[in-house]
């Protein structure tokens, strides 16, 4: 169960990076390239590649199951309250 969990917050992060990718280069106009260079090092360029294709290819599919575990805000952060 603890795996499952694990690889879906992975898979969370994995669309929530991709997604900043993509709108690094399709809204603010950067390239490929300057998008890397602002995640200072923690991006190579393949990855870049694969987050940026996990978020299209997460736009066209339809929306997956939240993972389990405590209640989270729009920000991923836990809900105090939860």
């Amino acid at each position: 169960m603890a795996l499952q969990e694990r690889d879906a917050w992975v898979a969370q992060c994995e669309h929530r990076a991709g997604q900043a990718l993509k709108e690094l280069v399709e809204t603010e106009g950067l390239s490929a390239a300057e998008a890397v260079r602002w995640c200072a090092g923690t991006v190579t360029v393949a990855d870049a590649a694969r987050l940026r294709r996990l978020a299209k290819d997460a736009a066209i599919a339809p929306a997956s199951p939240t993972p389990t575990g405590p209640a989270r805000s729009r920000k991923g952060l836990p809900n105090r309250g939860a």
